[in-house]
């Protein structure tokens, strides 16, 4: 696994997900355009290949760079 996380923090991070993540299940025929419409309608500011919307632009090219630098 490549993170920055250390193992000893582990179940800190598992406690603030499970306060602060939601996750749900919808099965259909057509995963790549129901992830397309899901990123256009909600922006989620960590997804850096598909999400296009102009309102986190500089935000989603600090983080690429961030995580280029980390290779």
């Amino acid at each position: 696994m490549n993170s920055q996380i250390k193992k000893s923090n582990e179940p800190e991070l598992s406690e603030w997900m499970n306060l602060n993540l939601v996750m749900y299940f919808l099965p259909n025929s057509d995963f790549n355009d129901m992830e397309n419409q899901l990123i256009n309608r909600l922006n989620p500011p960590l997804n850096l290949s598909k999400n296009k919307n102009l309102i986190n632009t500089s935000f989603r090219k600090n983080l690429s760079k961030l995580r280029n630098n980390r290779k």
